[in-house]
């Protein structure tokens, strides 16, 4: 009746295609919706880039005046007949100080910001994402040897109450077989909730909630000797958060650039028309207007009076924005590399204790199971020894693949710490 309704419980998971781990990242890097937005975030500070190193607009002035055509009525012009006069002005503010370089610069830098801040979310997705795969992959390894512990228990069981029907096994060997079987139904019904977990966090990656996920299809990586100069390295070269820092560096310079250069205001260059009447006449006594039409070319320039206190002070918090840059890039460098050396060290640390596992203790266990085994049913051993020899090798068989599956986490942390395959990394490649 277990084993009947555990197979009932895997067959969604086992009806759904396999899944590995290089397709799970590919969709997760394409679909997933926390990349799709700092992508457009990057293509909007890209946009920002032509924007910024626009010069200013031309202002164009039109103006529309009433000159009098009666002599007498220059004195009073509200009471004079008089013609239109059309006054047109086109001014431009001309960049001779940079500034559109400087703005084009600064939205650069913030350009590469968002582009360091999406290289560090897909690295963290990708994190996450092998993760929860190498998880999942233990939970099904897990689900796999509680089976395998149900039917091992049950031949154990038969075997007791044969014992315990000719007399020769006690009645509490009976019952604690029996509490073992509801033992290992209560894990099998913690392993599938804490499939449907792993399921549901896997989907919300690659933003596919309700899909099945079939069998694991996992290979495991080799054993590599890590060269830690060439990783730390990379690590320095590649780590978005460095780059992070030093966008952040560039856009105080600009920002610095930009204050100071604001001390010196750009001039404005005008140029007049005037459209005038074919007559206008003069003032008593005064010499005759001209009919042609009036042309002036003029220069505006800003008198920077309030600028020093203001643009003097932005330049002050700029330079004090560039070396907390330079800091957090100190800090970051620090950082990359007590997490490279933390990472390797749980490497090695993981590969001992499964090598451990592998030639020591799962080979004992399993020879001491057998023996057991073979005691009982030669009547030399109870059931209980069978038994505790079982829970035994179980327990060192679920250490063996937890401790493969940690070590996989760990070079997916490895890949995260170097941003990039740690292998190429080790090899020398860009």
């Amino acid at each position: 009746m277990f084993r009947v309704l555990l197979a009932a419980l895997l067959v969604p998971v086992l009806e759904a295609p396999a899944l590995t781990l290089d397709a799970l990242v590919a969709e997760v890097d394409a679909a997933n919706p926390s990349a799709r937005a700092a992508q457009h975030r990057v293509e909007a500070a890209t946009a920002a880039i032509t924007r910024a190193r626009t010069p200013e607009e031309p202002v164009a002035t039109f103006t529309v005046r009433e000159v009098p055509t009666d002599p007498r009525m220059w004195m009073m012009p509200r009471t004079a007949i008089a013609q239109p006069m059309v006054m047109g002005q086109l001014g431009w503010m001309v960049p001779i100080t940079g500034m559109p370089a400087v703005r084009g610069r600064m939205a650069a830098a913030m350009r590469d910001m968002a582009t360091a801040d999406v290289r560090m979310t897909r690295i963290a997705l990708r994190r996450a994402a092998a993760v929860a795969w190498w998880q999942l992959w233990l939970n099904q390894e897990a689900q796999r040897i509680n089976r395998e512990a149900a039917d091992t228990l049950e031949a154990i069981e038969q075997v007791a109450l044969a014992q315990y029907a000719s007399g020769r096994a006690m009645h509490h060997g009976v019952l604690r077989i029996q509490a073992e079987r509801e033992s290992i139904k209560t894990d099998a019904l913690a392993l599938q909730q804490a499939q449907g977990a792993l399921v549901a966090l896997i989907n919300a990656l690659r933003a596919t909630p309700g899909r099945a996920i079939g069998t694991l299809e996992a290979r495991l990586h080799q054993r590599v000797v890590w060269n830690e100069d060439k990783l730390l390295a990379a690590a320095l070269r590649n780590r978005p958060e460095l780059a992070m820092a030093r966008a952040r560096r560039a856009g105080a310079t600009a920002e610095e650039s930009m204050a100071l250069r604001s001390l010196v205001p750009d001039p404005m260059v005008m140029f007049m028309l005037e459209a005038r009447p074919g007559f206008i006449p003069p003032m008593p006594g005064g010499p005759p207007l001209p009919e042609t039409p009036m042309v002036g070319a003029g220069v505006a320039i800003p008198l920077p009076v309030f600028a020093p206190w203001r643009q003097l002070r932005d330049a002050d918090a700029a330079r004090s924005r560039q070396r907390a840059a330079m800091a957090d890039a100190d800090a970051a460098e620090q950082t990359v590399t007590a997490e490279l050396r933390a990472v390797l060290v749980r490497i090695t640390t993981l590969e001992q204790r499964e090598e451990l596992i592998v030639n020591a203790l799962e080979p004992r266990a399993r020879e001491a199971l057998e023996a057991a085994q073979a005691a009982m049913a030669a009547g030399q051993a109870s059931a209980l020894e069978v038994l505790e020899s079982r829970r035994q090798l179980q327990g060192i068989a679920l250490e063996l693949f937890n401790t493969r599956a940690e070590r996989e986490a760990a070079l997916a942390d490895l890949d995260a710490t170097v941003a990039g395959p740690a292998l190429q990394a080790q090899e020398g490649a860009p």
